[in-house]
């Protein structure tokens, strides 16, 4: 019986461990990804210098190609923020003590961060949205092992193989 409990309390240990190493990565998929053509990057996603050579190099292996008359506009997105953030609601009535407002207040100190990562084709003809991939990650800006190209790479893997 002992042996069971400690063999137990040292998996769980072995768990523990390796959740604190690598932070979760929580990954959502939309859609079906068209079978390749033409796509352009929409017009604000020029500051992506890190991610979109990346982004590039994944679209061109699954059948797409850059050209002036896309097929697809992708849209790619990034963004990091703390994680506890607050809800403000404007719009309720004043006479609650200086916190009306606050539906919950921000958590202040907090040193976690959540960082978020998505990839989204629009098709031009019809301009609707046929297919996304996205993720977020939550960590601790001093610990080792988050990175916003960790995160890209987590997103893209969720392409289909071909």
């Amino acid at each position: 019986m002992k042996g069971n409990i400690r063999s137990s309390v040292a998996a769980l240990g072995l768990l523990a461990s390796a959740c604190a190493l690598h932070p979760a990565i929580w990954l959502a998929r939309e859609g079906t990804l068209p079978a390749g053509g033409a796509f352009a990057y929409g017009a604000a996603d020029t500051e992506l210098v890190p991610e979109e050579a990346l982004v590039t190099a994944r679209l061109r292996e699954h059948g797409f190609t850059p050209g002036a008359s896309p097929a697809y506009l992708v849209q790619v997105s990034h963004s990091t923020r703390g994680a506890k953030a607050g809800l403000f609601l404007p719009d309720v009535p004043p006479g609650t003590d200086g916190k009306r407002a606050w539906l919950m207040p921000p958590a202040g100190g907090s040193t976690r961060r959540l960082d978020s990562f998505a990839v989204s084709f629009t098709d031009t003809a019809s301009g609707r949205e046929v297919y996304r991939i996205s993720g977020t990650e939550r960590y601790r800006p001093a610990r080792a092992g988050a990175s916003p190209s960790r995160l890209a790479e987590a997103v893209l893997a969720q392409l289909p193989a071909r």
